[in-house]
């Protein structure tokens, strides 16, 4: 089986205005893919976060403009997330399942009521097409420090693959971006691979980065 991305996920602390969490996606080749997407926060208390987003609202961005929202699962569409089997934990996060063409997606979670807190947002490919794929996660927001990190994840499914993962900062086209970006690389047991690396300005290699930092926005 070739490697595929099968999930893709951001986790960071959602803030209001320009600082809620932004996430895109690219869906690539000839026919179109079908997804979930998912906004989760109450349910990350399980996991030990202890400023989950209460209510977290979803908005999708479509190729042609166009924008899906759900703001609580069960609204809309929820026998359709029920068959998948990823229906979320809680009654107060927001889910989206659609059928994408090839093109590049945006995926926004912001609080309901500008409500604050640790969000979560997820991307699943749930069909068996082979003649599309699911890639490029990249995600925006306020990089904070401490469990207010930005912290991205991605499932891979099939045999080994090359990925490129960067954390941007000073090259982003905005204001108030974090000047020093630092990455950390943990396997699917929390073991870290690579640790505090930052790219050395004119060069391929890798160095050594330790001192905290904060900015918005970052991807």
């Amino acid at each position: 089986m070739p490697p595929q991305l099968a999930n893709i996920s951001t986790r960071m602390q959602v803030l209001r205005n320009d600082n809620v969490l932004i996430g895109g996606f690219i869906v690539t080749g000839t026919v179109p893919k079908k997804v979930l997407l998912r906004a989760i926060g109450p349910s990350l208390t399980s996991a030990g976060v202890t400023d989950a987003l209460a209510d977290p609202v979803l908005e999708f961005h479509l190729a042609d403009g166009s924008v899906l929202t759900n703001d609580d699962w069960k609204r809309t569409q929820q026998t359709a997330i029920e068959a998948t089997g990823l229906a979320p934990p809680n009654e107060n996060e927001s889910t989206i399942v659609a059928t994408l063409n090839p093109g590049a997606y945006t995926a926004v979670v912001r609080g309901a009521g500008s409500g604050t807190g640790v969000g979560l947002v997820e991307v699943y490919d749930i069909s068996d097409t082979a003649g599309s794929v699911l890639q490029n996660i990249s995600t925006r927001g306020f990089v904070n420090q401490g469990d207010n990190v930005m912290i991205g994840g991605l499932f891979l499914n099939g045999a080994d693959s090359n990925v490129i993962i960067r954390a941007l900062g000073p090259s982003l086209p905005l204001a108030g971006t974090l000047g020093d970006p630092m990455l950390d690389l943990h396997d699917n047991n929390g073991a870290l691979l690579e640790g505090r690396l930052a790219e050395r300005p004119g060069s391929g290699n890798l160095r050594d980065r330790r001192g905290p930092g904060r900015g918005i926005p970052a991807r």
